[in-house]
């Protein structure tokens, strides 16, 4: 490239300087052209002057009342102007050969060794474009094979995907862990058991918050980084020992993970102990092979690293127990509350059909517990955001679930980032995340 950029510099100079010469040539022959016309039209007039002077003089000397001085007068008129009409002649024979031969030299010499350089110049360039591209061609067969070695290792690594292996990485990093909330019991309402229904009502929207918080009320004006951070490790993972941050399956796995590593050391570490009594041994065997006491020190280190290990596998090992443990307390408190909330519907059945029939202030005083509870649990799961993301598409449910019923209709102001939940917003301006397979989605051209 560097040589076809000077090749291309040097034959604008040269194509430059030879069209300069090419118009000072034709400069020079205009110029000369027109210092001939000049001589020429002098001339013409001379002949003219001279021609009226011989006329005059010949007119004179026939007329017989002209005296002899005006006869001589007319005679040095007529030959002062046929003096001046040779010296024009003589000027413009001059000019007219000088004229001839620089149109000859122009025709005949000048301008064809201008083009020959032009055609010397464009056979140089051509040569140079057919180099060119023999050695261009030169490179591309040269450079083909690795370029097919590359398209080889392209389509091997394609062909080495696995889709399903790929599907469960994306799985077991985002799995959660958590716990399907139970199916809502029904409640039969009677005046005895209002104000117990309340507090076990409470009690319960207490323990599914946290579950709902996974829905609408996840996350307050804070962008998801959706998918992305499978390919680079977050820097939350490692902000707690026991990675208490984490969902239950994802504080599992990494404490899991950290069990093997420390696993993994300690087995080091004990084949290194090992080694370093074997080498005492041989030593105090043979006094001549090295110091015994020269491993004392290093056994010590080793024994020290060994005991920090099992103080941090016994750790995470408590860790792993109390999440289990808290995870199996979960299922069984979302279980306690189903039954409960069964045997209160039963127990106010049973208690209605032995009371008297239509309580009207009890009934309204139900409504209006239930009445109030409820903004309470709305706006547990949808809290005040601020409007920092702008509305792009609309959507309606298709089903009912957590904090929204079928057929709401939503404005979208976030995608689904890959991991099956959408941001929404309602017209109040609550925001949330709802399933992405419960909503049918309308997004706005951009």
């Amino acid at each position: 490239m560097k040589q076809l950029h000077t090749l291309i510099q040097q034959l604008k100079t040269d194509k430059k300087r030879i069209l300069q010469d090419a118009d000072r040539q034709n400069t020079c022959l205009q110029e000369q052209t027109a210092k001939f016309e000049r001589t020429k039209k002098q001339y013409e007039k001379g002949f003219r002057e001279s021609e009226r002077a011989q006329e005059a003089y010949k007119k004179a000397y026939d007329d017989i009342n002209l005296s002899r001085a005006d006869i001589e007068k007319a005679k040095n008129l007529r030959i002062l102007r046929e003096r001046q009409c040779e010296e024009c002649k003589t000027e413009y024979a001059s000019e007219l050969q000088k004229t001839n031969k620089a149109r000859y030299d122009h025709y005949h010499i000048l301008m064809p060794q201008i083009f020959q350089q032009l055609q010397d110049m464009e056979e140089k360039r051509i040569h140079h474009i057919q180099n060119s591209l023999i050695q261009g061609a030169e490179i591309e067969r040269n450079v083909m094979p690795i370029v097919n070695a590359c398209l080889d290792g392209i389509v091997k690594a394609a062909n080495s995907i696995q889709s399903t292996h790929d599907i469960k990485l994306v799985v077991d990093k985002y799995k959660s862990g958590f716990e399907p909330p139970p199916d809502i019991p029904f409640e039969e309402l009677t005046s005895s058991t209002v104000s117990e229904n309340h507090n076990h009502s409470n009690s319960a929207k207490t323990t599914l918050k946290n579950i709902e918080k996974m829905t609408m009320s996840g996350g307050k004006g804070k962008k998801r980084g959706g998918l992305f951070g499978i390919f680079g490790g977050s820097k939350l993972d490692d902000s707690k020992d026991d990675y208490s941050h984490l969902p239950p399956n994802q504080q599992k796995k990494k404490l899991n993970q950290k069990i093997e590593a420390l696993r993994a050391t300690m087995a080091k570490e004990t084949a290194e102990r090992d080694g370093l009594q074997k080498m005492r041994e041989v030593y105090e065997n043979n006094p001549a092979m090295g110091d015994p006491a020269s491993t004392s020190k290093q056994l010590e280190e080793n024994a020290q690293k060994l005991d920090h290990l099992q103080q941090e596998m016994q750790k995470y090992e408590r860790y792993l127990a109390e999440a289990d443990s808290r995870n199996q307390t979960s299922r069984e408190d979302l279980s306690t509350h189903a039954t409960t909330f069964s045997n209160m519907a039963i127990s106010g059945s049973q208690q209605t059909a032995s009371s008297n029939p239509g309580t009207p202030s009890s009934a309204r005083h139900e409504e209006h517990s239930q009445s109030d509870d409820a903004p309470m649990a709305d706006n547990d799961s949808f809290e005040d955001l601020e409007d920092d993301f702008p509305i792009i598409g609309t959507c309606t449910a298709l089903y009912s679930f957590d904090a929204m019923t079928e057929r709401e209709e939503f404005s979208i102001v976030e995608q689904d980032q890959g991991d099956g939940w959408t941001r929404v917003r309602r017209t109040t301006g609550d925001e949330g995340f709802v399933p992405t397979s419960y909503i049918d989605c309308h997004f706005y051209d951009h």
